[in-house]
């Protein structure tokens, strides 16, 4: 089974897929775009599950984080046949980071490190 992550940001989602169970990272999408795009990728790639990253904090959700998961409740309703799990991605970024410096793909890195964290957990 072929899984997605998005990293969600203000204006773009950075993408990662699965091939088995390797992450790679994918594509940039504008936010205006992503459902288009989504459309396009799940039957392209035949996606049944999309792994959403969530910025927790120490103390539960942060602003960023509510404005995400308001985002991806559209998803789910834009896409009932697909399967959506949360990861906390606080660290995901800080991790790519030490060892590259374009923002980018930072980012890109971020989903791609998304969807490894889910396809560790699931056996």
């Amino acid at each position: 089974m072929s899984f997605l992550a998005l990293d969600v940001g203000n204006k773009r989602v950075w993408v990662a897929y699965s091939i088995e169970r390797i992450a790679l990272p994918y594509k940039i999408i504008p936010r205006v775009e992503i459902i288009k795009e989504l459309k396009k990728i799940i039957s392209e790639k035949a996606i049944k599950s999309i792994v959403i990253g969530i910025p927790y904090t120490n103390t539960g959700l942060s602003k960023q984080a509510l404005k995400i998961k308001e985002f991806s409740n559209k998803l789910v309703e834009v896409f009932p046949e697909i399967s959506f799990h949360f990861v906390d991605e606080r660290f995901t970024t800080a991790i790519p980071r030490r060892e590259i410096w374009w923002d980018e793909l930072i980012d890109l890195l971020s989903a791609q490190m998304i969807l490894e964290s889910y396809l560790s957990q699931i056996k």
